[in-house]
């Protein structure tokens, strides 16, 4: 049978900083809903991984999250709702949503224009790597008693001060400016700093301590600062300061896991390695959804 049940609407919204009001919809159906039950998932990262914050309910659209650690100025919660067929055991997740403005048709416009010249023309693939603020703190390096680390080159929080560091990582089409070939004089010799700045779109969206992997330049960056142009509140682009992190930190160790080869990997868009004079020279596999890129809304 499966999940018959859809949910529209949903939004996340809040008055105070104690808590987050979480409310949905549902489409119309001859399902019966008390066949279903409902489960909130909250995750620090888009792509999750996700954790259950709710027991499962019943018939109910609103859910509020008193839970929220705010001792953290730029994390972000992003929410799931689970719906869940009682006779067969199946589900499916909606979502996810963050708290923000409602995005309006300008800003829509924005987003997909800014997003095409990332994805097409001078972005480079990287992945974003959403550092842990709040979960269980590390076994190894925490001093419950001082209230941070103790040492570094952790292998079981990644020097984030959480277990496990990092969130899953997301796609990311950016354009990194060239490193700086700097040089600084400091007590225990001459120390080669690398500092540069970066621009992509909304998504994903970044934190100063998140991670980005670009496997193109075989180097990873630490963000140091995030700047946002927005329309009306909704962020619509990025600019990012990256710290390039040294081969000997403990953060080059961090495996990544894709499910596509390597060899299958394009790092450029593949559009820059042709130069043809009319659209059938591309080729169907080129040309086919190139339409879905302007996320055309009716």
């Amino acid at each position: 049978m499966g999940c018959q049940l859809e949910v529209r609407a949903l939004k996340v919204r809040s008055l105070t900083i104690e808590h987050n009001e979480l409310s949905w919809e549902l489409e119309s159906t001859l399902a019966d809903v008390l066949d279903y039950t409902f489960q909130v998932l909250r995750s620090e990262g888009v792509e999750g991984p996700y954790d259950s914050i709710s027991a499962e309910f019943e018939d109910r659209y609103l859910f509020l999250d008193d839970s929220i650690k705010t001792l953290h100025r730029y994390r972000q919660a992003h929410y799931k709702v689970r719906v869940r067929c009682k006779a067969t055991g199946e589900f499916e997740d909606f979502g996810p949503v963050a708290i923000g403005h409602d995005d309006d048709l300008i800003t829509l416009e924005l987003r997909s224009h800014i997003t095409l010249l990332m994805r097409e023309f001078i972005g480079e693939r990287c992945w974003l790597l959403p550092a842990r603020t709040f979960g269980q703190h590390c076994p190894t390096c925490w001093n419950s008693s001082l209230k941070r680390r103790t040492r570094s080159g952790c292998r079981t929080c990644w020097d984030t001060g959480y277990v496990r560091g990092y969130m899953h990582p997301i796609e990311a089409w950016v354009s990194i400016d060239p490193n700086p070939n700097a040089e600084q004089a400091a007590s225990v010799g001459t120390l080669q700093t690398n500092d540069t700045t970066a621009r992509l779109t909304y998504y994903p969206p970044c934190k100063p301590g998140d991670l980005l992997v670009c496997a193109a330049r075989r180097t990873r960056y630490k963000i140091t600062q995030v700047n946002e142009t927005a329309h009306v509140g909704s962020p619509v682009h990025q600019e990012i300061q990256l710290h390039q992190v040294p081969e000997s930190a403990i953060e080059c160790s961090i495996p990544i896991k894709l499910e596509e080869a390597l060899r299958n990997i394009f790092l450029k868009p593949e559009r820059n390695f042709t130069n043809p004079q009319q659209l059938e020279a591309l080729g169907p596999e080129a040309t086919d959804g190139i339409f879905s890129l302007y996320q055309v809304r009716s």
